[in-house]
């Protein structure tokens, strides 16, 4: 017979084992729901460590502390994939993106901020955009994007290489149809060297499939691989046999994992994720395509120049948000200032070399057209098409699909820069070919459809 101490025991174990179980489940919610809403750079965004206390400031950091979510109101959070291969002390975040979720609406839209766009970071005055992270740290990367893009950014998440890595190898491994064979040398530590087909990657060949970009599409074909194995990822997390190994998961991959979440808001944000509907999520390129200029020579570096009044204004529109929209001050840098370059390139197709660039003159460049969005439109900003970005219509995974403008006929080809940052041919996140516009000095790359315009 059980005394009355070995009963509390007993008692202590079971409610200790249900309350383990329990976060075991807000993880599980957590981690497919954000890796099916997000795309993270090349990293496998897995789960949220288990911290107390909030994150303090790096010293020397300008950044103001971040907004308080209620759990009730939108909520955004930044996530951060960083390069520290090199052990470096202050690395650039190599990917920083902007996951949105409305708790009223279930829904969830992705911004992904080109990493060389060029704006001024708080206390140090203009610099690409991933640098805020190496200068302050989490808080000033949280502080400039949301000045950047005039939205409150409530929690970040970071993770690395290693992080990833881990990740996959901690789940067995994920099953991709690797598109075509990918070769590229990189320092003998991170060289890419896969051959086409479907296999089981491994965390290290998973993380050449998500950082290959030498294509002709560049990014743009990266992060549409990357949409590709994030999905796959997060399908395999559901199978039953990684949830039953999701507490070794969870202990492999959580000292590389870092957040300014607390439990309370984990378990906010896993009870909010598990009502989201993932197959409605859209994603979009800040700057769009529409609102930068290329700047070849900014003190010897390749930058975005973006016209910041733009992209505030897709992003509210693309959250529904009817707010005025406040014009930039002294953080817009000066487009006319820029030096551009265009090339055009034919329209590559699937498994295709990369086609070789032909300058061409930019006053050549043909005006495509855009269809509307579905976004709000009952702001006080007066509005025309801007471009957006829809995860939802992918086909294929390098190739290009055929699409038409309101009118009902086919845009014309969009136009290329001669730096990676862009795509050939004008083609958006998803690897879709569209007709480019040229606004206030922008270089065209073509533009996405269901997208909305405002005139400044």
């Amino acid at each position: 017979m059980q005394t009355r101490m070995e009963r509390i025991q007993q008692q202590r174990a079971a409610n200790k084992m249900k309350f383990y179980k329990r976060k075991g489940f807000l993880w599980t919610l957590i981690t497919i729901g954000i890796l099916l809403i997000s795309i993270v750079g090349y990293y496998g965004f897995s789960v949220f460590r288990f911290l107390q206390g909030i994150h303090t400031p790096q010293n020397g950091s300008v950044a103001q502390a971040a907004p308080t979510w209620t759990g009730t109101d939108r909520v955004n959070i930044l996530l951060l994939g960083v390069d520290n291969r090199n052990n470096d002390p202050h690395p650039r975040s190599d990917s920083m993106i902007v996951v949105s979720i409305d708790p009223v609406t279930k829904t969830a839209r992705m911004f992904s901020v080109m990493r060389d766009t060029w704006y001024k970071i708080p206390g140090y005055g203009f610099e690409k955009i991933n640098a805020a992270f190496s200068l302050g740290g989490p808080d000033l990367a949280m502080q400039t994007v949301s000045n950047f893009l005039q939205i409150p950014i409530h929690y970040y998440v970071k993770t690395d290489f290693q992080g990833f890595e881990k990740l996959v190898d901690a789940v067995g491994g994920v099953k991709i149809d690797v598109e075509k064979d990918m070769d590229y040398p990189d320092d003998g530590v991170y060289d890419i060297l896969l051959h086409k087909g479907e296999q089981v990657l491994d965390g290290k060949h998973a993380l050449m499939y998500v950082r290959f970009r030498h294509d002709a599409l560049g990014d743009f074909a990266r992060t549409e691989r990357q949409r590709k194995f994030l999905t796959a990822l997060a399908e395999k997390l559901k199978t039953p046999g990684s949830l039953v190994k999701l507490p070794s998961i969870l202990e492999t991959i959580r000292p590389y994992v870092d957040t300014n979440m607390q439990i309370d808001d984990m378990i906010k944000l896993g009870s909010l994720v598990s009502d989201v509907n993932m197959k409605d999520m859209k994603s979009m390129q800040i700057p769009p395509t529409d609102a930068f200029v290329i700047n070849d020579n900014m003190n010897g570096m390749s930058v975005l120049i973006p016209d910041v009044y733009k992209c505030r204004i897709a992003v509210h529109d693309a959250l529904g948000m009817t707010d005025v929209v406040e014009k930039p001050g002294d953080d817009q840098y000066p487009l006319e200032q820029t030096q551009q370059s265009t090339e055009s390139l034919p329209e590559p197709k699937r498994d295709d070399p990369p086609p070789q660039p032909k300058p061409v003159s930019p006053s050549k460049v043909d005006s495509g057209s855009s269809t509307l969005s579905e976004s709000n439109t009952g702001g006080k900003v007066e509005k025309n098409p801007v471009p957006q970005t829809n995860t939802n219509d992918v086909t294929t995974q390098e190739g290009t699909s055929q699409n038409t403008t309101s009118n009902g006929t086919k845009p014309t080809g969009g136009t290329q820069n001669n730096t990676s940052q862009t795509p050939e041919n004008g083609t958006n996140q998803n690897g879709t070919s569209h007709g480019g516009n040229q606004q206030n000095g922008a270089i065209p790359n073509g533009t996405p459809p269901n997208s909305t315009q405002h005139n400044q």
